[in-house]
């Protein structure tokens, strides 16, 4: 092993190595992201050594699309995200998608938080500005 060699094993202080028993190299994890391998072949193998540790709660996901510019609602998401901090609240403007121009997102582990949420945001919205909620 050269000097070379060793610098391609370099993680991040703080890292943890995350072995799983396939053989291969150990997956490198740093609070919560993962890094795998980028071959095909070998993330593949990466991915069932990381089924127990990725075991978590279920995420409710609920989307909403809206025909309005995203600085139009900025405020109305920073409010609602604001009033349940269980619940993460994304926004992403899809300039290139027909039919709508923001694609909202109300992702948390627990379903009621979820929709109360979302609730709230159609209520707070202009009805005009609300295409569908999903």
């Amino acid at each position: 092993v050269n000097d070379a060699a060793l610098r391609l094993a370099d993680v991040p202080a703080g890292a943890r190595l995350l072995a799983g028993g396939d053989g291969l190299l150990p997956v490198v994890v740093v609070r919560n992201v993962y890094l795998l391998p980028g071959l095909p072949r070998l993330f593949t193998a990466k991915l069932a050594s990381l089924r127990g540790e990725l075991r978590g709660r279920r995420r409710t996901l609920r989307h909403l699309y809206l025909q309005c510019d995203e600085f139009a609602v900025a405020a109305t998401l920073a409010r609602v995200a604001a009033e349940s901090p269980t619940v993460s609240v994304g926004s992403y403007p899809r300039l290139d998608e027909p039919g709508h121009q923001v694609w909202v997102t109300v992702e948390g582990t627990d379903p009621q938080a979820v929709e109360r949420s979302l609730a709230r945001l159609l209520a707070l919205l202009p009805p005009e500005y609300v295409l569908r909620a999903e």
